[in-house]
């Protein structure tokens, strides 16, 4: 077998197994997880000006999935852009990677966990 062949199929059992791990981790646990200990078990009240809100944990990470999927929707045009056209690319990939860098860092140490008692 050429080594060719041999990457081609090392690279589809890597990308197999990583899809059914993002899959299972973000679809099934990160949500149970939020829903269960990082949102209060009564849910969150948002008392505005002109409406009462009353959100579950569950709802709060719904719209907080969809917002971030529009956002990035909207954004991923513009950024493409910038990077391939300003020369920006290793400079925004290290902008992201830090971004990502510290929220993983916060949500390992604890920010936002309730108390347990």
């Amino acid at each position: 077998m050429d080594d060719k062949k041999k990457l081609w199929i090392a690279w589809s059992f890597y990308d197999w197994a990583n899809s059914a791990f993002a899959t299972s981790l973000l679809a099934g646990l990160l949500p149970v997880y939020f829903a269960t200990m990082v949102v209060p078990e009564e849910g969150v009240q948002i008392d505005g000006a002109f409406f009462n809100l009353h959100l579950s944990g569950v709802a709060i990470w719904t719209y907080g999935v969809s917002a971030s999927v529009l956002f990035a929707t909207l954004i991923a045009p513009l950024l493409g852009y910038i990077a391939d056209f300003k020369g920006m690319r290793f400079c925004l990939l290290s902008l992201w990677v830090s971004q990502a860098h510290v929220f993983l860092h916060g949500w390992v140490s604890g920010w936002g966990q309730k108390e347990h008692s």
